[in-house]
């Protein structure tokens, strides 16, 4: 690829391509940042997520503990109300975590409760029909407390008779709203959110609860629930949310005992332009201070240039223009005749002596050329002379046959040939030989139709227009087709020639010529079933508009009116 610089551009072409690998290695440094950042924010929620699966593990541990040793209580398998009350307000002053504590009956009735009324139905809890048909610890699934709305968790126990069988059920329920006061003692990143999930996908808790309040006790974004569902104890995932926001999202599941199902997921989320954010703050940073480096550099550039190659490109370019103006006979006194500029002025001053030669030697072609043009033209010109005589022959055959029969087969090709020797002697007539003037050749057209009547007796043709070039190829079938019409108008147009009025008008639109063709006469018939036959005339226009690729409307309510688009040659 050829470049045209000069010195100066050059130089700072230079200068930027050097610093270009600079730019390279700062994307480079910023995709490792970007990969470090997201790496240690990854790392650091990790942990967060590792201490709170650690807290609701323990959380659990303590309540299935605390159910296990209530079961063994003299009072408790019992059933002394009094006692028992005491010893469940007693767990719940101790341990804030534990929202309530029951016991019920094996149709899961509630006997004795800490905060329930005596009655109360529980019997269609998950986790009370799972100890009824395991007879060992369960945990069941988010719910809303029916005291307040908390939202909890339920546990529950069994209580066995000496026999194995169960004579009630002990039931905790676990707080979620004390993860409030947990979380608040943890480094929580700016911009993270932390959610438990129970294993229906529902939302129990979020921190900080006040960015999205009302998502508590309904299903997480579908999305997110659908990554849960693979069979990974823990995991990450990303997801485009409705917003375009791009999220990243960790996780660990967390099982009951003897349970393939988690009964409930530990997550976290956060945008990913909390870690792109601070990758590109920085390389914006970076990238202004290497403009300004870029900015110097050109400067210092600008100076140099001056300094080493500013009086001698001025002394070379001063010898140039003279060469320029044709003064070849100056002779050469480099200002630094052994440098790289000397030789050069040198060189150009050899280079413009065989130039010199050179041009004497085109210019002698050049003539003998221009001889050989004006030697096609005359062999054009005469070319085309000889054409107008041949068709000027065939015309004086026509005329002199005499057959009653063939007079009017006579008549039309007579106009028809006169019509094609216009257009060679439009061409030979004109320097460029290839196109003709379309507008000046349909006047010439009328004349020579209007020739063919007395003047008293001559019809009124109107051309609208403006000049139109068209090739040789588009000229001669359109010559012949207005022929046809203009003759078809005169013969039965009217009967009086002078009553009758034409209309031509040529456009150019867009790529396209529009003739339009209109007289007063009273139209024809175009042919039927009963008349099918058309006339040589009809179909000679036809065939013609076909072969320039055109189309023919016709209209014959008030006279004869045609219409002809033809395309343009290019």
């Amino acid at each position: 690829m050829d470049m045209h610089l000069s010195i100066r551009a050059s130089f700072r072409l230079i200068i930027l391509v050097t610093i270009f690998p600079i730019f390279v290695i700062l994307l480079i440094n910023e995709v490792d940042r970007y990969t470090y950042l997201k790496e240690n924010t990854l790392k650091e929620h990790e942990k967060i997520l590792d201490v709170l699966s650690e807290v609701q593990k323990g959380l659990t541990v303590e309540i299935e503990r605390t159910l296990a040793t209530l079961s063994m209580v003299p009072a408790v398998k019992q059933m002394h109300s009094q006692d028992v009350l005491e010893i469940f307000t007693s767990i719940l002053t101790k341990d804030p975590n534990i929202f309530n504590i029951n016991i019920t009956d094996p149709k899961g009735n509630v006997l004795i409760s800490a905060r329930l009324q005596a009655g109360t139905d529980l019997s269609m809890r998950p986790h009370i029909q799972e100890t009824l048909q395991t007879k060992a610890f369960a945990i069941g699934p988010y719910v809303r407390s029916i005291l307040d709305g908390s939202s909890i968790i339920g546990y529950a126990y069994p209580l066995l008779n000496n026999a194995g069988d169960i004579i009630g059920i002990l039931a905790a329920s676990l707080n979620l709203e004390r993860y409030q006061e947990i979380l608040s003692k943890i480094t929580i990143p700016a911009h993270t959110t932390i959610y438990l999930i129970d294993r229906d996908g529902i939302c129990l808790f979020q921190f900080p609860r006040e960015q999205q309040a009302e998502a508590i006790g309904r299903p997480i974004d579908p999305k997110v629930w659908n990554q849960l569902q693979f069979p990974l104890e823990r995991g990450t995932f990303e997801i485009i949310t409705d917003s375009l926001h791009q999220m990243w999202y960790g996780y660990q599941k967390l099982y009951a005992p003897a349970t393939q199902r988690p009964y409930i997921t530990v997550m976290y989320s956060f945008p990913m332009n909390y870690v792109t954010s601070a990758t590109f703050a920085t390389f914006i940073r970076e990238t202004l201070l290497i403009l300004l480096i870029i900015l110097l550099s050109l400067g210092g550039a600008q100076g140099l240039y001056a300094l080493l190659f500013g009086k001698k490109l001025k002394s070379t370019l001063g010898m140039i223009r003279s060469l320029e103006q044709g003064d070849f006979s100056v002779p050469i006194q480099p200002e630094h005749p052994f440098t790289e500029f000397g030789q050069i002025q040198y060189a150009l001053y050899e280079m413009a002596q065989t130039i010199q030669n050179q041009i004497e030697e085109l210019q002698k072609k050049e003539q003998h050329l221009h001889a050989l043009i004006q030697e096609k033209s005359l062999l054009m010109r005469e070319m085309h002379h000889r054409l107008k005589n041949n068709l000027q022959l065939i015309r004086s055959l026509l005329i002199l046959e005499e057959t009653t029969d063939c007079e009017t087969f006579r008549e039309s090709m007579v106009s028809r040939l006169d019509s094609i020797g216009m257009i060679h002697q439009m061409l030979y007539q004109k320097e460029g030989e290839k196109e003709i003037d379309l507008y000046r050749y349909i006047q010439e057209l009328i004349n020579l139709v209007s020739d063919l009547t007395t003047p008293d007796q001559q019809p009124k043709i109107i051309l609208q227009g403006e000049s139109l070039m068209v090739s040789l190829d588009q000229a001669i079938p359109l010559g012949l087709i207005l022929n046809e019409l203009i003759t078809n108008s005169l013969k039965y147009g009217k009967k009086d020639p002078k009553d009758l009025e034409i209309h031509l008008s040529i456009a150019k639109t867009e790529n396209n010529l529009r003739i339009e063709f209109s007289d007063n006469g009273p139209g024809f018939i175009e042919p039927s079933a009963e008349t099918p036959k058309k006339g040589f005339g009809l179909q000679l226009i036809e065939t013609l508009a076909s072969q320039l690729k055109g189309t023919l409307a016709w209209e014959h309510e008030k006279g004869t009116r045609c219409i002809l688009t033809v395309p343009l040659s290019s």
